[in-house]
């Protein structure tokens, strides 16, 4: 990765994926009701709950597919450059290197050693590779 923490384009699209689930969970639960007038001898206002406007239409298709590319990027497109077993390994080896600077000579040979074959080493091998530093 390029730096630590979290780049630009992910909060950006982390924010996208939020906000958009909000307004759609707030379109779907609450649409806008429609309100009629009747004209003839007598006016009245009628409430018809459940529908949705055109606008509220617009506004749930334009959400849901905020929601789809946002939460497509952040699944499979903002991956981590390396395994998470690298980056375990990585950060293994500099808590092995501080530790190797306390130890004795012969000892941070065979740490040495260890940290080199990626923390996996069979003890019989340690002899020869301890002959090499």
């Amino acid at each position: 990765m390029e730096g630590k923490g979290i780049r630009g384009k992910t909060v950006f699209m982390a924010a996208s994926f939020v906000a958009s689930t909000f307004i759609l969970g707030l379109k779907l639960l609450n649409p806008t009701p429609i309100q009629i007038v009747i004209e003839g001898q007598s006016a009245s206002i009628i409430q018809l709950p459940r529908f949705f406007m055109l606008e509220d239409v617009i506004i749930i298709v334009m959400a849901s597919i905020v929601l789809g590319v946002s939460g497509t990027y952040l699944l499979f497109f903002d991956l981590v450059e390396k395994p998470a077993g690298e980056l375990v390994l990585e950060e293994r080896k500099k808590r092995w290197k501080e530790i190797a600077k306390r130890l004795k000579e012969d000892e941070q040979k065979i740490y040495q050693a260890i940290i080199e074959a990626n923390g996996i080493i069979e003890q019989s091998e340690l002899p020869e590779k301890n002959r090499n530093f």
